[in-house]
């Protein structure tokens, strides 16, 4: 199916009738043809290459951030089934990352100190626990390319597959949050998969693409708790998919079987993940408790209601994670943006993020692309407009959340915006130096990508200075604690000078190898003195401002992330 361009023939053009659905004719497919065929992933093969190793570079220059320790602690005790620990997330991409460590029977000492939990123990080290775990998920970052060239080759061209692919390995978000164990990543990978398999199944709605459908609403499902709305909205293009392909509103009219199918695998996957246990659920009188197994203590609550039932449900972590989330939102969140603070966020709040944090190049290409369709000069089919459906969904869930995280929480609807630019290099195809100027783009965006090279967490778009960037966003969006290694070799550099450190991070700074001494919010202290730049920011802390002291003095920048002040003992007296 093919939106435009001609030069791909990977499948059949048309729709297909439902009479001849399950039959397909059989194809003989040339020597010639064989070869044509494997030079197709020549071009992919070497970019996902280049894209494995930025993100090894990555890995190999950049320590722990804030999150990791966490969810591979929590991943660690999901294997003994237990889900008690920081339970806002679901547990599958937890599990994946904590395998090989499981295996190598690493274990962690967590220490609750003033600003959160830290890691003050490692059975191998910091360093070694990373290059166990982020490769893992740098497989699905893989994962995302090829589906992501797969879709765009289908819809459009394999030329413009290859185009967007390398706008893919030349993206600083898609390098750095599939290259540390954190679950963003996968999220990303689960919606666009999940999106392209509604739209795959609603053109060939056979047995086994019902399945493959229904694992892929699994995963999504499983990735993140806020893929809930989109796992409901391809449930619900599922039921009303009519036998023409057409959408059917009346219920007895549904497509009940497909639907309860996909439902029912989605489901019995959410299970599993959580080692199929069953929670028991009593109201008694106005009292609600909810016994979940391997979650500690029972969750008690009050109803406005005297009623008395026992009930028995699988996989009440999934629903109790969810409760964690929504009184999450309900309560709001420390959100940063502009060097303002709120609980509550900005409506502005995601628009502004994508201006800062993607690449200008790939956004005004984007912009073009939704220009061209509107106005029509752009054909696009069906299938397209139903992946579609899923950004625009999460782009209004993400405008009114109150958890306004930044770029990592955006990263869903990133491969779309990708996919979208295909039909841009289509359209350019039949301009005289159309393509050129595309090219020029593409290499103006590798430019910008490797001016910030490996420090790609931080990267901004070039209008911030990276000094000013704390300005504007700061926590995973600039420095979510990856800078140790840097800051090390910064103070070897420096005659292994002792630090005034004030870290934002989960690991401490020892273990990877740095002298330091800490000092609190609003202490005054000299020599040299390293300051994260989310604590700059002061986004976390109860005085915003306990460590803008400091700039009034020199100071250098180490991997984006970190302050390095030089503060005379004169100061003290002053």
């Amino acid at each position: 199916m093919t939106a435009a361009g001609t030069d791909s023939n990977l499948s059949p053009g048309g729709s297909v009738s439902p009479a001849i659905a399950e039959v397909e004719p059989v194809v003989v497919i040339s020597p010639v043809q064989r070869v044509r065929r494997r030079r197709l992933w020549v071009i992919p093969a070497l970019l996902l290459t280049l894209y494995v190793g930025e993100c090894l570079w990555f890995v190999h220059s950049q320590s722990i951030t804030f999150d990791e320790p966490i969810h591979l602690y929590s991943g660690l005790r999901a294997w003994h089934g237990r889900f008690d620990m920081w339970n806002e997330n679901p547990p599958l991409a937890r599990l994946l990352f904590s395998l090989p460590l499981v295996v190598s029977g690493t274990s962690m000492q967590f220490d609750m100190m003033q600003s959160g939990p830290q890691i003050t123990r490692m059975t191998h080290g910091p360093i070694a626990v990373a290059w166990l775990t982020r490769p893992f998920n740098i497989v699905l970052g893989v994962l995302l390319g090829i589906a992501l060239w797969c879709a765009a080759a289908r819809m459009f061209s394999s030329s413009a597959a290859n185009f967007v692919l390398t706008l893919f390995v030349l993206s600083p978000g898609m390098i750095a949050h599939f290259s540390i164990a954190t679950i963003d990543g996968i999220g990303a990978l689960a919606t666009f998969v999940a999106a392209v398999a509604l739209a795959y199944w609603r053109r060939l709605p056979t047995l086994g693409n019902t399945i493959l459908l229904g694992c892929a609403v699994g995963l999504l499902l499983l990735s993140k708790f806020y893929t809930l709305p989109l796992a409901m909205l391809a449930l619900a293009l599922v039921f009303t998919h009519g036998a023409d392909g057409r959408f059917v509103l009346r219920p007895r009219d549904w497509n009940w079987r497909q639907g309860l199918a996909v439902s029912a695998i989605a489901m019995v996957l959410v299970w599993a993940s959580y080692g199929f246990h069953v929670t028991r659920v009593q109201m008694h009188d106005d009292v609600f408790t909810a016994t979940i197994p391997g979650a500690g203590s029972p969750y008690v609550g009050v109803v406005p209601f005297p009623v008395n039932f026992t009930v028995w449900l699988p996989a009440g972590e999934y629903m109790d994670g969810l409760r964690l989330v929504a009184d999450h939102n309900r309560n709001g969140h420390i959100n940063y943006l502009f060097g303002q603070i709120s609980r509550r966020g900005w409506l502005y709040y995601t628009p502004a993020v994508m201006a800062l944090k993607w690449p200008a190049i790939i956004l005004a290409m984007f912009a073009i692309s939704i220009w061209l369709m509107a106005r029509r000069r752009l054909k696009v089919e069906r299938e397209f407009l139903i992946i579609a459906a899923f950004p625009a969904l999460f782009f209004l869930i993400t405008l009114f959340s109150h958890i306004q995280i930044g770029d990592r929480h955006l990263l869903p609807m990133y491969p779309f915006l990708l996919l979208a630019i295909a039909g841009l290099w289509c359209w350019a195809g039949r301009r005289r130096f159309g393509r050129a100027v595309l090219l020029c783009l593409l290499a103006l965006q590798a430019v910008d990508t490797a001016r910030i090279a490996p420090d790609w967490l931080s990267y901004f778009n070039a209008w911030v200075r990276p000094d000013g960037a704390y300005k504007m966003l700061s926590d995973s969006n600039l420095d979510w604690g990856e800078g140790l290694l840097e800051l090390r070799d910064w103070q070897q550099r420096h005659g292994d000078v002792t630090l005034q450190l004030a870290y934002m991070g989960s690991v401490d700074p020892a273990l990877y190898g740095v002298h330091y001494k800490s000092f609190a919010p609003g202490e005054r202290v000299t020599g040299a003195v390293a300051v994260s730049m989310s604590n700059i920011a002061g986004q976390y802390l109860p005085d915003p401002d306990a460590y803008k002291w400091l700039l009034q003095y020199p100071h250098e920048t180490v991997n984006h992330s970190i302050f390095v002040f030089h503060v005379p003992k004169s100061s003290l007296t002053q």
